[in-house]
């Protein structure tokens, strides 16, 4: 009880010497703390009024990303706080003042607030709503490199690899080498056209002049009865 007293006097001299962004930080630590001891509904107070603080100080981006922290907190995740918060950012989003203060008009949960959160909630909304709107959009916009990765491939292909692979790709799109002509046997009829017998040849051995050994000369007798036969 006395700590909750602590902080809520310190945040409001925060918020009356304009230092936003501290009382936007303190009101994150009284929340942590109100977790810790079990008071589910001023930890939610606590996170709602951070947002409105930071919307008060013209800091959208601010705003959207505490309410990013602390959307997934067990306990915050799905209350009235959340769902008012959430609705706030989304009506800064779109630029329209009238909608701002129509929905701040309709949601009762802003009215549970501390007095202090609860006066800047009625002033809203300040400054320029349409270049809030345009951070909101713009933060929207952005993605995080590391969701750029690809699963499948979470690493870009080495130099090694993309040249390993260039090589195999003018292999496979190279046309095959002409293989080359066969000389045919010797005493072929129909040689390849174009081709020419290797110099290294002997080709003494393969034609001879000499009779076979099995055949026998001619005898005298049978040279006589040729020439007669003439």
């Amino acid at each position: 009880h006395y700590a909750g007293d602590a902080f809520r006097a310190a945040i409001a001299a925060q918020v009356e010497a304009k230092k936003f962004a501290d009382a936007a930080g303190t009101l994150m630590r009284f929340a942590v703390i109100c977790e810790k001891l079990g008071q589910n509904n001023s930890m939610c107070k606590a996170y709602l009024g951070a947002v409105v603080v930071l919307l008060y100080a013209e800091d959208a981006a601010g705003a959207q990303s505490t309410f990013n922290d602390c959307v997934n907190i067990p306990g915050f995740s799905g209350s009235d706080e959340a769902n008012a918060a959430e609705d706030l950012i989304d009506a800064y989003s779109l630029g329209k003042v009238d909608g701002i203060r129509d929905l701040i008009k309709r949601t009762h949960t802003f009215e549970h607030l501390d007095t202090v959160i609860l006066r800047l909630v009625r002033k809203l909304p300040l400054g320029d709503v349409e270049q809030m709107s345009r951070q909101l959009k713009g933060r929207v916009l952005q993605l995080d490199p590391s969701d750029l990765q690809l699963k499948s491939d979470p690493s870009p292909p080495s130099s090694s690899s993309v040249t390993q692979s260039l090589a195999q790709t003018q292999i496979s799109s190279s046309p095959p080498s002409k293989p080359p002509h066969h000389l045919p046997p010797l005493g072929s009829e129909d040689p390849v056209p174009g081709a020419s017998v290797p110099q290294n040849i002997d080709t003494s051995a393969a034609v001879s002049t000499e009779p076979p050994p099995s055949m026998a000369q001619p005898t005298a007798e049978e040279d006589e009865d040729e020439d007669d036969l003439c």
